[in-house]
């Protein structure tokens, strides 16, 4: 539900994040999920850079003059590397992570750029990672609505953003840090010196 958010609210200004994979999300103290490492944002439409699969897939036939390509920012690309993260989230493993493919990752990309897809159990979720993988959502607003009709999402609580406060609170604390520790290493120069007398 946070992911999805996230990235619809990124939508809502025009925007991808570019690179939703797990060393990107984060989670705080109370286990909400922060979506991190926007150097890869781009306005939608966009050519895609795309990143490694199984969080990005080259496009096949079905894409017309963009196949072979990881085609436009946007939508389709977004929910792409959800579906693979909702994946991972409920079995604790990449897609194909387990399979031995005789080429590895290329396997992997002829895989994916064919819309070979691992096999899936049912289920709600699952029925959410089918669609983000097939690119059947229009909008990641339409993915946000649909993640909202599953059970708890609504009555679990809300991630919010860090306020004004915090951060200037949080900034000071390190800037305290920071000098706590220039002057203990005056301090151990100084204690140095005196033991050398």
């Amino acid at each position: 539900m946070e992911l999805c958010s996230a990235v619809a609210w990124l939508e809502s200004l025009g925007h991808v994040h570019g690179d939703i994979r797990p060393p990107n999300l984060l989670l705080d103290a109370e286990d909400h999920l922060k979506l991190t490492d926007f150097d890869s944002v781009a306005l939608i439409g966009e050519p895609y850079a795309g990143t490694a699969p199984p969080w990005a897939r080259l496009l096949g036939c079905e894409a017309g003059s963009d196949n072979g390509t990881f085609g436009m920012c946007g939508a389709k690309a977004e929910q792409f590397a959800i579906g693979s993260i909702i994946y991972f989230m409920t079995r604790g493993y990449e897609p194909y992570e387990h399979e031995t493919l005789a080429e590895g990752g290329p396997e992997i990309v002829k895989r994916l750029q064919k819309m070979v897809f691992p096999k899936l159990d049912g289920g709600d979720l699952d029925r959410i990672i089918e669609k983000c993988w097939n690119g059947s959502f229009s909008s990641l607003c339409v993915l946000l609505e649909e993640v909202k009709l599953l059970g708890g999402a609504i009555q679990l609580p809300r991630a919010t953003s860090l306020n004004r406060e915090h951060c200037d609170k949080i900034q000071k604390e390190c800037v305290h840090l920071i000098q706590v520790d220039y002057w203990l290493e005056i301090y151990r120069e100084v204690d140095y010196v005196l033991c050398l007398r």
